[in-house]
């Protein structure tokens, strides 16, 4: 059985680029207990079963080649409804900013279905992550998925 796995990337003290905070691999999902905030972003990518994307707002199906994005300030939780397993980037910075607004990426419509080919992608770099090369790697698919 898999664990979860959190890789994190060293800091960045540039203002004008993204910054990766983050790799995870969450093999194991707790219980829903309810509604959560973060002060990043995230680009999440659904490797297998299916699941639910809670917001203050609505619910959101989540299944196997999903791409969804949660985003700083925002309640957010993740429930299983069968054997979910994602991974995800977490970021933050005036690019992450603007890569958002860019791609029109909002709150009201976080979740993109239909990416099995980057299922391949996300679960070769995380494979080949390290600390020599975490920082590169996790913006790579950060910017692969957008």
């Amino acid at each position: 059985m898999l664990a979860n796995v959190c890789k994190f990337v060293p800091s960045n003290t540039a203002v004008d680029v993204i910054h990766t905070t983050n790799f995870v691999t969450e093999a194991q999902i707790p219980p829903y207990t309810g509604l959560r905030q973060f002060s990043v972003y995230r680009v999440h990518y659904v490797m297998e079963g299916t699941g639910i994307l809670h917001t203050a707002q609505r619910d959101f199906p989540l299944s196997e080649g999903d791409v969804f994005f949660t985003f700083p300030a925002f309640a957010h939780g993740v429930e299983s409804t069968g054997d979910l397993k994602y991974m995800f980037v977490s970021f933050i910075g005036a690019r992450g900013n603007t890569l958002m607004e860019q791609y029109r990426i909002r709150k009201t419509q976080p979740v993109y279905p239909g990416y099995p080919e980057a299922k391949a992608i996300w679960d070769h770099f995380f494979a080949i992550s390290n600390t020599a090369n975490l920082d590169i790697i996790s913006e790579s698919v950060l910017l692969y998925t957008l």
